[in-house]
Formats: C-alpha cells, structure tokens, sequence
C-alpha cells in the first residue's frame, strides 16, 4: 500500500514557489510578469492564480499599520496624482520617487509597492519631550 505524502508547502502559504495564493483581507504580495516585464501588487482578499509567466517577488506580507504617535519612512516611495492614485507608466508599471524618503504617520494601513522599503527598524515611536527637555539637531 502506497503512501501519500502531503506537500511540506500548502497552497496559500508564504512561499514563492506556489502556483496558488490566497490573500486575506490586509494582505499583498508582488507579482513579476516576464512577458511585460513588470512587477504587480496585488491585494488581498483574493485568491491568485500564477501564470506560466508570472513570478512572485514577494510573499504574502500584512499591511503595514502605523499606531498612534509612530511613524515610518519609506525610501523610494510611489508617485501619486492630486487625486491620490498611483501614477503608472504606459506598460503599467507603477512610477517610484528613486532616491527620495518618505515619512508617513498614522492613517490607514497600506502596503508597499514595488521598488519601495522601509527604511530603518520599520514603524518607530515618535520621540516626545516634556516641557523641560531640549533636543539638539545637527545636519
């Protein structure tokens, strides 16, 4: 009698390696398409079927949630409209501020786009003095 094994990596879980994945609600991933040559978010709550052509870039990862008094920067962040929508190139690709940082405080949760990081430790309280201290800035 045969023995079935069950595969050490189910369907969904955090490797790139999966044909199939199931994003919960407040999660994203990144998917690179070889015939366009561009690299897709997608979010979650969705389930995502990888082409032949598709590759992930990076697993399922949470939204980023910044609590009251913290904060986060953001190196490379995307560019956005008046409207507040993503700019995006023809081909789709979306258009990211190459060099630049990005401070962004508490609000919505969000994810990260292609090309951008966190910069640092991630989200870090902000630094609050009492009425008697001072802090010394230098450039």
């Amino acid at each position: 009698m045969s023995r079935i094994s069950k595969s050490s990596s189910p369907v969904g879980q955090a490797g790139l390696d999966c044909p199939i994945v199931r994003l919960k609600p407040n999660q994203y991933a990144h998917v690179h398409d070889s015939n366009s040559n561009v690299t897709n978010l997608i979010t979650g709550p969705l389930t995502h079927t990888r082409a032949d052509h598709e590759k992930y870039t990076l697993s399922v990862t949470d939204y980023i949630v910044i609590p009251p008094r913290h904060y986060c920067a953001v190196e490379n962040p995307v560019l956005r409209k008046e409207s507040g929508e993503v700019e995006t190139y023809s081909n789709g690709q979306v258009k990211v501020r190459l060099g630049d940082k990005e401070i962004r405080h508490p609000g919505a949760p969000f994810p990260l786009y292609p090309g951008e990081k966190l910069v640092g430790k991630g989200v870090l309280p902000l630094k609050v003095l009492s009425p008697l201290e001072a802090m010394r800035l230098s450039a």
